[in-house]
This record gives structure tokens, C-alpha cells and sequence, in this order.
């Protein structure tokens, strides 16, 4: 393990939340001037699925955040990591808050029945993964060193 210095940071080459309030921007307006109407859909049918999978999402992240405030290590992917965390839903995946940000568009393409929000949820997906989760799991296995490696080979990296 190595000590925390002045290096000591994850090198997240994004920032999540802004990257997700841009695919939100993005796919609400390619929504509004380019939609795409895919049909009606059955309505109880889309609150039965995007609800549960919205309040699963706001579960992880919040969750994620409590404990990573309680746990007294920074929430803000720039900092350095001060402990390993794999309580609360990082007991099912090691990216709830990223993952929480994929599912909430997720939800709303399906409430909305919007093939540019699916479109965005794949695209945060693969941003999220190759700049922000590829090299903070570098990070965190060269820093916690066995204890990561064991942790990542009982969860996995999404779900």
C-alpha cells in the first residue's frame, strides 16, 4: 500500500455528476426536436419498471454517500481515497454512485419511452466506465493493494 501524498489522487478524467447533467441536457433536447415516437406503450406497465428502478437508483446514491461521509473518506472522486468502503451497496456493486447515474436514465427512458435517453444511459455507461471507473479502480488496487484485489474479486464492478 502506498502512503497518501501529494500524488495520492484517483486521476478521474471526469466529473460524474457534470458528464450526467450534460447527457441529461443532451438527450432532453435531441427528445424535444428530434423525438422519436415509439408508441404509447402501456402505461401501468412503465410505472411498474421505471419507479422501482428509479428508487433502487436513489437508494445506491444516497446510500453511497452516507456512508462514505460516515465512513469519513471524500465522496469527490478528484480527492484521495482515505479507506476501502464495501458497506451498503457497495456490498453489490463497487460503482453505486456511478451506476446510480446510469439507472436514473435509464428510469426515465422508460417512463418517457425515449430512445435518446436509453441512447444517453448507454453513453454515461461507457464514459462513466472508461474515464472514471477504469483508472480510479487503478488507483484504489495500488493503493489498498490484496484488500481491493479480494473486494473486487467478491463484487462486482457495476451489478
Amino acid at each position: 500500500m502506498r502512503k497518501e501524498t501529494t500524488r495520492d489522487r484517483p486521476g478521474v478524467k471526469v466529473m460524474p455528476p457534470l458528464v450526467f447533467f450534460a447527457f441529461v441536457v443532451g438527450a432532453g433536447a435531441l427528445e424535444r426536436w428530434l423525438g422519436v415516437d415509439i408508441g404509447g406503450g402501456y402505461l401501468g406497465l412503465r410505472h411498474l419498471i421505471a419507479w422501482p428502478l428509479l428508487l433502487f437508483a436513489v437508494w445506491m446514491a444516497v446510500g453511497s454517500w452516507l456512508i462514505f461521509v460516515k465512513s469519513g473518506t471524500h465522496v469527490d472522486p478528484r480527492k484521495p481515497a482515505l479507506k476501502m468502503v464495501e458497506d451498503g451497496p457497495f456490498r453489490i456493486s463497487r460503482n453505486p454512485m456511478y451506476l446510480s447515474l446510469v439507472l436514473i436514465l435509464a428510469a426515465v427512458s422508460i417512463w418517457q419511452l425515449s430512445i435518446w435517453f436509453l441512447l444517453a444511459s448507454f453513453g454515461l455507461w461507457f464514459i462513466l466506465d472508461r474515464k472514471a471507473v477504469v483508472p480510479e479502480e487503478a488507483y484504489l488496487e495500488d493503493k489498498f493493494g490484496d484488500s481491493y484485489r479480494a473486494y473486487k474479486s467478491r463484487v462486482r464492478r457495476w451489478l
